[in-house]
């Protein structure tokens, strides 16, 4: 079956941080693959006239982590062709990571926009996604995603490093996914790419980012009451609600949670209060630096009257 379409994708901003900074650590161009997980929601509604529920479904993804390799070309060859054995090996084993959910490709200087070798590597990585699904598994085809990452040192004179970054989903036509299955020949797929809405998420609230940023926005569910059982035991015999618990367990994330942004708070205020002590230090010695260096100045005069 054809991947759905993913109408936006979330990356929370320490895994971004992270990735930036594996990109950067290589010193030099490289890919590497996307962990992650995808989402479903689903909203029914009724019309006056119908007499079933009209269910709308909006499919999301989570980019929840990556690999960054050290160079390009990490598990392609240079016309843009999967090399199994080398994408095999730059997976982590099964069960320590999310499922794979796409690659990408960062580049220093250049256009945001995929090369010929990145579409045609996005389109052997698709295929061979799609012939190995369709051996193991008779359900949809997940979606493939490819993150697009440049920087440039154009601002400040090179001081600052700006990065620019862009999600595509690969996708491909039903009847090109179709003649893509194991009974059928094997053939080259004609992918397309549309871009994704990235949304990075980040704990910070009212620092003025809320238009680029959202708060945090939970992945994993809480854990899990039984509610069959009804109540559990309580002091002195009596009986807690499984919905008591549940706001108990609630409450006591919230607490946890909060403690932990006042000790965040702390830090951070006493981080400001040591800098603005160090500000004033450096601005108390100015006119001491002021005064060697008019000292220095003079001496160089003198001693390039002394030379002449």
């Amino acid at each position: 079956m054809d991947p759905f379409t993913i109408k936006s994708a979330s990356i929370h901003g320490p895994t971004l941080s992270m990735i930036l900074q594996s990109l950067l650590a290589g010193g030099r161009e490289c890919d590497g693959l996307l962990f992650g997980s995808f989402r479903t929601a689903r909203e029914s509604r009724f019309n006056d006239d119908d007499q079933e529920p009209i269910i709308n479904e909006e499919h999301k993804a989570c980019i929840s982590a990556a690999v960054c390799c050290a160079s390009t070309c990490s598990f392609f060859n240079a016309v843009g062709e999967v090399d199994e054995e080398r994408l095999c090996s730059s997976v982590p084993p099964a069960g320590s990571q999310e499922p794979m959910v796409g690659w990408l490709s960062y580049r220093h200087s250049s256009p945001l926009h995929p090369s010929m070798r990145e579409a045609a590597s996005c389109g052997s990585l698709y295929q061979h996604a799609a012939a190995k699904h369709a051996r193991s598994s008779s359900v949809q085809l997940p979606p493939l995603l490819f993150l697009l990452v440049t920087s440039h040192q154009e601002k400040h004179a090179g001081a600052t490093l700006t990065f620019e970054y862009k999600l595509f989903q690969i996708s491909s036509t039903p009847a090109q996914l179709k003649s893509a299955m194991p009974v059928q020949p094997p053939v080259e797929l004609a992918v397309t790419m549309h871009g994704v809405a990235l949304t990075v998420i980040n704990l910070a609230e009212g620092l003025g980012h809320q238009a680029a940023y959202k708060t945090f926005d939970p992945v994993h569910q809480l854990p899990s009451i039984n509610l069959a059982q009804g109540s559990s035991g309580g002091a002195d015999g009596l009986h807690v609600p499984a919905h008591v618990q549940l706001q108990q367990s609630i409450e006591a994330a919230v607490n946890a949670s909060a403690q932990q942004v006042s000790g965040l708070e702390a830090h951070f205020d006493d981080v400001l209060r040591q800098t603005s002590r160090l500000m004033h230090k450096v601005m108390d010695e100015a006119p001491a630096l002021r005064q060697i260096r008019s000292e220095n100045a003079s001496l160089l005069q003198e001693l390039d009257k002394l030379s002449a």
